[in-house]
């Protein structure tokens, strides 16, 4: 419920780089604290065979922590982790760019929610089964009720990252 399959497909940046894809598993959790931390790794699946057409890059572990700063409810410091083995020759310049293209998703985020209006509509807590896991086939069901509430969200995070979910 909290976990799902992505799969990411990049183009070429430069004539002689190729392009790249992802496949990963995604996690979303609440810490105890509030910080929401979400977190992926690569895998194998028969949903996303390789193929020629792309580069496999291999995300050893990636995630985001987002945690509200104290005292400042409107702020939120977002952490960013990444190792990753892009496959094949890369020039060090278009991993220094990959990298600087960072924060400027988070800002496409951002900007995404301010055109949207009114962001209190965002500020909902977390389903249960971010919260403690899917415990019984009841909280299962009553969550399955609730995905539509969360449409919206998933929609502007489609706009803001390049994503192909799978």
């Amino acid at each position: 419920d909290n976990c799902k399959i992505e799969f990411e497909e990049y183009k070429s940046p430069a004539p002689f780089v190729g392009a790249r894809e992802f496949v990963y598993i995604d996690t979303i959790h609440r810490l105890p604290d509030g910080t929401i931390i979400s977190f992926a790794r690569s895998l194998e699946h028969p949903g996303r065979p390789k193929s020629n057409k792309f580069t496999r890059a291999d995300l050893k572990i990636g995630g985001w922590a987002l945690k509200t700063i104290p005292d400042e409810p409107n702020k939120t410091k977002v952490l960013y982790l990444v190792r990753c083995d892009l496959g094949g020759a890369v020039p060090s310049w278009v991993i220094n760019q990959i990298t600087s293209d960072i924060p400027i998703t988070v800002e496409r985020l951002n900007q995404s929610l301010k055109k949207l209006g009114n962001p209190q509509q965002f500020n909902k807590p977390l389903m249960d089964v971010l919260l403690y896991g899917p415990s019984s086939p009841k909280d299962r069901e009553s969550h399955e009720n609730k995905e539509e509430d969360n449409d919206d969200i998933a929609e502007v995070m489609g706009n803001g990252i390049h994503s192909k979910g799978g």
